[in-house]
């Protein structure tokens, strides 16, 4: 029986988000609260999604989102980073970005592994094809929907249904082809976002199992 101490992260350093603004916060790991405070808009809650989309190995958020370097420094002294190429803001919408983490021991990089746009959208894809059997993949890029014959890329698949599941619901926690360190880290140190609006529930009676289809966009 492992007598270790569960990891936890230590402290939290954001660059450049949003273009603006630089972010240290350290946590309380005795008290185990941490109160973060600040102006509306200064990335509050984005940070805190950005770590716990990390920690889950969700990478779409990070594609889209404008920031320089994300690092968390855990309780055992190794630090992750998190890195873009190009730029969000320095690139077009047509751009392949690519991700770069990085495992840090002793100040000295021990792991990395890199994720592409690509990559991120399309797990998010097949996350998303487990949520809705009625929509298959047909292609390496293509899936159908056999309701309404509608044939759609990966990209438009996710634009079109990620807002009808449930938050963190359709979303796989491990993107395909991780690593092996990677895949530990994600399972060694949990995170778990609540977001505020998720604190009033309201029940929707529905006439039939399934979500209602969200409306096709030209």
């Amino acid at each position: 029986m492992s007598t270790e101490p569960p990891l936890r992260i230590f402290s939290i350093q954001a660059e450049g988000l949003f273009d603006l603004f630089d972010h240290q916060v350290d946590l309380q790991s005795d008290d185990r609260v941490t109160i973060l405070h600040g102006l509306n808009g200064v990335g509050k809650t984005m940070l805190l999604r950005m770590v716990n989309d990390l920690l889950s190995g969700r990478y779409d958020l990070f594609m889209q989102i404008p920031f320089r370097r994300l690092a968390l420094t855990l309780t055992d002294g190794s630090k992750i980073e998190l890195t873009i190429n190009p730029h969000p803001s320095q690139a077009s919408s047509e751009s392949l970005k690519t991700l770069r983490l990085s495992l840090l021991k002793d100040g000295k990089q021990k792991e990395a592994h890199e994720v592409s746009s690509s990559e991120a959208t399309l797990s998010r894809a097949e996350a998303l094809a487990r949520q809705f059997p009625w929509i298959g993949r047909v292609g390496e890029d293509e899936w159908f929907d056999e309701r309404d014959g509608d044939l759609m890329t990966s990209e438009r698949f996710v634009d079109l249904y990620a807002d009808e599941t449930h938050p963190g619901g359709a979303r796989d926690p491990r993107i395909h082809l991780e690593p092996g360190w990677l895949q530990a880290l994600h399972g060694s140190v949990a995170a778990h976002l609540i977001e505020a609006q998720r604190l009033l529930r309201l029940s929707i009676p529905r006439s039939s199992g399934y979500p209602a289809r969200p409306p096709q966009r030209p």
